[in-house]
């Protein structure tokens, strides 16, 4: 698919998420981050 065609499913209100690949998709700052936690017993 071009640009072109992307660009017009995408105008005419059609869904795009059979058009990506979603696999490698990242949310951006959403990266994990280990943290220590010490609990008092």
């Amino acid at each position: 698919m071009n640009t072109e065609e992307f660009n017009n499913k995408f105008d005419e209100g059609q869904s795009m998420v059979d058009d990506l690949d979603l696999s490698k998709a990242l949310r951006s700052e959403q990266q994990l981050t280990r943290i220590s936690i010490d609990f008092p017993v």
